[in-house]
């Protein structure tokens, strides 16, 4: 393939700084001047990155794009059904329920000033997630903002160096490298609050980089979409001198004053967010750690936290994690119950495979094309990489809440994400000055193909962890589901209102998601429109109905019922908290569709047990229930109710369900297990 022009001519679209001469006898003779064309020239469009594809072989960049589609997709598939992660979140949503909007935003402002913290930008960014109950609503707000960013991104640096070659090999990079985990990550925790501002902020950048251009009207757009970042985030005043930077050299040779004068809205937009959040902060004062320096600053463990928050934005840096490989040995390879034993876990599935190779063969064929670029543009966007790789941590850093977070085992927070997009500016940059630095065509070749495998086996690497973790994340998930579907159930629908229910299983954690005491009495009143109160501990005399809900699900596979009965008989104070009831309800959430219902009888002796309606066998002691899939389809079968005859009751705790398989429906008497 023919290599891209060296020579541009005068009216191709401009870089941040104009590249003036790339032929091997003038690149080390040039002079150096990093600057923006004169805005005389004529304007490129918003889309029109560069003139070096001119040679580019007919069809190859649509298919480069389709190519990045698809990566994509089969990145962030494994998050779409992952729901809420975090207490916080869980919180956050019920109460956008509760209260609707102005009381929400009346909650999310009591929040804030309980903090101290004037980002009243959260008010809206907080609800949008949560506008409608409805769980594709829900994803499509979480992954399209957050993919937004990479994308952003990835057209900021293009637009900065006038290359569709770094808008695509960027975009490769945030796709491949999008990893999540069981820390607090915007990929799955804290949707809108995090990748809204996130978003501003990436569009005044490329406002202002427009505006540098010759695009007038997009100052105040950019001045704008910085402020609502700044009433957001804390973190975003760290990025204002991104704006000086953009400003100086894109004034060319332009006195001092003249070169930062295009800077100064954005210097005024961050005094002003300062003064109004320290008159905040002094009025309201902060009770929030997490916001409040050290007293006294301890270094080591400062710079400890600011090396593990960052260092953990590196794409497959979970994969190498002592505690994470110990995690997906225990969890999902059968094999290995305890300690580590390599990477036995690692498997490869078949979109992994195909996402993989993608991945090489457009790495290759973006890298074996891109350039040539300014050599020192490339070290200063390398530098301001690095800079912006650990700055934003500091803030997390310097106080006492995050340093002792990583004390007891944390390794990575949501602002984390501020490092990978750094990483991601710093990375691309680092790759095109090695190939451009290499003399020889050979070894460019070699660094490319080098450079494509590596790419590949992040994709696996990353592929695996978020393959693993998702998965997990997804059957925590599954308790709502369940509880939905049992709230619309009519066994739920006979419960009087103002009963109690005990369920302490629901309260058991899967994942990382904790529960709060209240929360379900709270979930159970406000989607069924009943008084309900759902409670952990029994209390023998509620003084109201009383029943009982079992949740249980196995750790490694997709497998949960659901067992409700009104408690008839709590058992005595010291006979080990047996629970009673003469009938019994049982709802299969599993995917098999043939399986098992065993229990047990609270007294031995024979014992006519119905199921289903239809007349029962004489059981003994236990009593097992087969259940064809011919006989589940027939009854569409979606719950079983099972009662016990003969004055006898069924103890609750010890039904469970177990998938198997079956011809037809049939009961085990005299203890048949």
């Amino acid at each position: 393939m023919k290599g891209p022009d060296v020579k541009r001519k005068s009216g191709a679209a401009p870089g941040l700084f104009k590249n003036t001469g790339f032929d091997a006898g003038h690149r080390e003779k040039e002079k150096r001047v990093l600057r923006i064309d004169e805005a005389a020239k004529p304007l490129p469009g918003l889309f029109d990155f560069g003139a070096e594809h001119a040679a580019a072989a007919p069809g190859e960049n649509n298919l480069l794009k389709l190519s990045l589609l698809m990566i994509g997709i089969v990145a962030v598939f494994p998050l779409m059904k992952v729901g809420f992660v975090t207490n916080d979140d869980l919180q956050l949503s019920l109460k956008a329920r509760q209260t609707g909007v102005l009381g929400y935003m009346g909650h999310i402002y009591w929040v804030l000033k309980l903090g101290g913290r004037a980002n009243f930008a959260n008010l809206l960014w907080h609800y949008l997630p949560y506008v409608f109950k409805n769980f594709i609503y829900y994803k499509i707000v979480a992954l399209g903002s957050i993919v937004s960013t990479v994308i952003l991104l990835a057209y900021f640096m293009g637009r900065l160096f006038g290359s569709e070659d770094i808008f695509y090999f960027s975009l490769l990079a945030g796709f491949v490298g999008l990893q999540n985990s069981w820390e607090c990550t915007p990929l799955v925790s804290f949707p809108g609050i995090f990748s809204f501002p996130l978003i501003c902020l990436l569009l005044s950048f490329i406002f202002f980089l427009e505006f540098t251009r010759g695009r007038k009207g997009l100052l105040i757009p950019a001045a704008g979409c910085y402020l609502l970042a700044l009433f957001s985030y804390e973190v975003y005043i760290l990025y204002c001198p991104v704006f000086f930077l953009i400003s100086w050299f894109g004034a060319g040779q332009k006195p001092a004053l003249a070169r930062l004068k295009p800077a100064l809205p954005f210097i005024f937009a961050g005094l002003f967010y300062l003064s109004v959040y320290a008159l905040f902060r002094h009025h309201f004062g902060s009770h929030y750690a997490g916001v409040q320096a050290q007293s006294r600053l301890n270094i080591a463990s400062a710079m400890k936290t600011l090396w593990q928050f960052s260092v953990s934005s590196l794409p497959s840096y979970f994969i190498w994690d002592r505690k994470y490989r110990w995690l997906f040995e225990v969890l999902y390879n059968e094999n290995a119950y305890s300690g580590l034993r390599g990477f036995t876990f690692l498997r490869l599935e078949s979109a992994w495979a195909v996402k993989s190779l993608l991945v090489a063969v457009v790495c290759f064929l973006i890298l074996r094309r891109t350039g040539p670029f300014h050599a020192g543009k490339l070290r200063f966007s390398i530098l301001l990489g690095v800079i912006y790789f650990f700055l934003p941590t500091a803030l997390f850093a310097i106080t006492e809440h995050y340093q002792d977070t990583v004390k007891h085992g944390t390794i990575g927070i949501q602002g984390s994400y501020f490092s990978f997009l750094a990483f991601i500016y710093c990375f691309v940059p680092a790759v095109v000055l090695i190939k451009q630095k290499m003399k020889r065509k050979a070894l460019k070749y070699a660094f490319v193909m080098s450079t494509a495998l590596l790419m590949a086996g992040l994709s696996i690497l990353i592929d695996n962890s978020n393959g693993y973790i998702a998965k997990y994340q997804k059957m925590s998930d599954m308790k709502w589901q369940a509880v939905d579907r049992f709230l619309q159930s009519e066994e739920f629908r006979s419960v009087p209102d103002g009963s109690v229910i005990y369920a302490p299983s629901l309260w058991t954690i899967i994942g990382s998601v904790g529960i709060h005491d209240s929360y379900w009495s709270e979930y159970f009143s406000t989607f069924s429109g009943k008084s309900i109160k759902v409670v952990n501990h029994l209390d023998r005399n509620p003084g109201t109905d009383l029943f009982y809900l079992k949740y249980n699900q196995l750790l490694k596979d997709e497998e949960q019922y659901l067992v409700f009965a009104r408690l008839e008989d709590a058992g005595p104070e010291d006979g080990g908290g047996h629970l009673f009831a003469s009938q019994a309800t049982v709802y299969n959430l599993s995917k098999y569709v043939r399986y098992y219902i065993l229990g047990r009888l609270r007294r031995p002796g024979e014992t006519v047990i119905e199921a289903y309606g239809l007349p029962g066998l004489k059981a003994n002691g236990l009593f097992q229930i087969k259940v064809s899939e011919n006989f589940y389809r027939q009854h569409d079968l979606k719950s079983t109710s099972i009662i016990a005859g003969s004055g006898n009751q069924i103890d609750l705790d010890s039904l469970f369900v177990l998938p198997g398989s079956s011809e037809e429906i049939r009961f085990a008497a005299n203890g048949g297990g």
